[in-house]
């Protein structure tokens, strides 16, 4: 990537010794930009040269209150593709720079990425400090560049999230350690090379030889939910009522048959429900990372729509909170955070829960079948370096893990995302949206049923991202489309809108299901292919990019399973 320098691109670097030039080219978010900026960052200037005071070691104050906000991840050194500096002197490698012996590194490209570990008594004593977990990677990092003549430079640890802890709402639980530590890393590589799926492959297959502890290593990009918001729409566009949505599903044929989701226990992965409201809340999982609230004490409207949605199909369901998104921006639509999340907070807490989930399992707490709900999705794909290393990657650990959770019995459901042709969420980048670009890595596994959003009279939603599916893992997606875009029957004010709407429907009618229909005797893939088998036509009597199979319709599901009265 070339230097593009402008006169305001050379900062002061505030070095007592006096004033060293630092150049940085900071690449524009057109996200930010499309949305007014949403004050996500300093101007580059300041950015700059608080970068400069932490680099010198100098103004400890300046220093802490930025690194503090570039962990917190608001700012576009770590959220965007490259950072380009330039440093003459390398007296000091600071938090960017990187030296091996006498020479210095100059660092082009910044990117974050994934490494995780096995959770060994050494690594669980040193995880809580990023600089003794920084000691344990350095040298292999060093030996790789050593080895192949290569520039890799660790610059630093972004975030430690596998803090999760799980709470029980009826009393204290005793914690099941994890048994893998998902770590962070901020990565930059010099000027001349770039950070190719080659030169990724050849650095995970050495730092396994390098670490006992290494377990697989991934791109870590930030995700938002899927609740939709279209410019110009002081609210979504509401076309319909609940009445009309449960009719088009076939929702009374669940209750008539016994199909109730009691047993069942429902993970909704959200901004955090309000247990206040919800008569079967079981508890949850909680973290300090990323500023989420505890297990029930979430406020959000999103996830208040996706626990109606769940319960209005299986009411007598557990529901089980996984707070993992941050609250939202006062002012801006429910689906701007105020802190991006990363698919590394995402990941520690997938493990954490299928650990204690295991656990549950073994001693007898909470028995049944589980189902997780996760509305949230990938919208921007430049911060994908390499590309498709996540997207299209069955190999990325996240993806590893949600074909875990669903070996192990669980039904995963991923809402398909907001980027289809017809006006995509702004945040969508300009190379994701519509036909085969935007249903992206977990979202287009071939392990979960992937939900689409249509409304009540069957129309489908233009926003609503359309297959193909990735290559790599499953061009038959979405699976299926659910209603979205209906307002609540006694209350025209609270809506229910965006592919997330629609997968809290489905994954409503998966826990009905699964109340008569056992994990064991129909695993997860045979549940999602009678539900597929089952679905209301529409267009085609096939499946299409756009509906998939078409919309789902618990009633004909319900007819083929020919379950006798409970």
């Amino acid at each position: 990537m070339p230097l593009r320098l402008r006169p305001d691109d050379i900062l002061e670097d505030l070095h007592p010794g006096g004033v060293r030039p630092l150049l940085v080219r900071r690449h524009q978010d057109r996200v930010a930009d499309d949305i007014g900026e949403r004050d996500r960052r300093e101007p580059a200037p300041a950015a700059g040269r608080l970068a400069g005071a932490c680099a010198g070691g100098h103004h400890a104050r300046l220093c802490r209150r930025w690194r503090e906000r570039v962990m917190a991840q608001r700012y576009s050194i770590v959220l965007l593709p490259a950072v380009t500096f330039w440093r003459p002197d390398a007296a000091s490698a600071g938090i960017f720079g990187a030296t091996w012996g006498a020479g210095s590194v100059v660092i082009t490209h910044v990117i974050r990425q994934i490494i995780v570990l096995t959770a060994s008594p050494d690594l669980l004593a040193a995880y809580q400090d990023p600089g003794r977990v920084r000691e344990y990677l350095q040298p292999a990092f060093d030996a790789f560049n050593r080895k192949h003549g290569e520039s890799i430079a660790l610059t630093d640890i972004a975030a430690l999230p596998s803090d999760w802890e799980f709470s029980a709402a009826d009393g204290p639980y005793e914690q099941v350690a994890v048994d893998k530590l998902v770590v962070s890393v901020l990565l930059g590589i010099g000027l001349d090379r770039a950070f190719s799926k080659d030169l990724m492959i050849s650095l995970a297959g050495f730092l396994t030889e390098q670490l006992s502890g290494f377990v697989g290593m991934g791109v870590d990009i930030p995700f938002a939910l899927a609740e939709h918001w279209c410019p110009g729409q002081p609210m979504p566009a509401l076309f319909s009522n609940r009445r009309a949505a449960g009719e088009l599903i076939g929702k009374g044929a669940l209750a008539r048959h016994g199909f109730t989701g009691h047993g069942v226990n429902v993970v909704v992965v959200d901004q955090g429900v309000d247990a206040s409201v919800i008569a079967n809340f079981a508890g949850g999982w909680r973290t300090r990372t990323t500023g989420s609230p505890a297990p029930g004490q979430g406020r959000q409207p999103h996830a208040a729509m996706m626990v109606r949605n769940i319960l209005d199909i299986a009411p007598k369901a557990r529901i089980f909170d996984c707070p993992l998104i941050p609250p939202s921006v006062p002012g801006l639509p429910p689906s701007i955070p105020d802190i991006e999340v990363f698919l590394g907070d995402a990941l520690a807490v997938w493990l954490k829960m299928l650990r204690d989930i295991a656990h549950f399992r073994a001693h007898g707490r909470f028995p049944g079948p589980w189902v997780f709900v996760n509305a949230w999705a990938i919208y921007d794909r430049r911060t994908e370096i390499p590309p498709e290393s996540y997207s299209d990657n069955p190999a990325h650990p996240f993806n590893l893990a949600v074909g875990d959770a669903a070996g192990a019995g669980i039904d995963v459901v991923f809402c398909a995302g907001n980027c289809g042709p017809f006006c995509p969420d702004l945040r969508c980048g300009i190379n994701d949206r519509g036909p085969g670009r935007s249903i992206l890595g977990a979202n287009s596994h071939p392990r979960v049923l992937t939900v689409g959003a249509v409304r009540c009279d069957t129309t489908w939603l233009g926003y609503s991202s359309q297959g193909p599916g990735q290559p790599n893992l499953d061009v038959d997606k979405p699976d299926l489309c659910a209603p979205s875009e209906f307002r609540e029957d006694h209350d025209a004010h609270t809506g229910n809108s965006g592919t997330s709407a629609a997968s809290g429907l489905a994954a409503g009618v998966v826990a009905a299901l699964r109340s008569r229909v056992d994990p064991v005797t129909w695993p997860p893939v045979h549940l999602k292919q009678l539900l597929l088998d089952t679905a209301r036509k529409t267009e085609t009597s096939g499946r299409d990019d756009r509906v998939g199979y078409g919309i789902i319709d618990a009633a004909a599901a319900v007819r083929a399973l020919a379950l006798p009265p409970p």
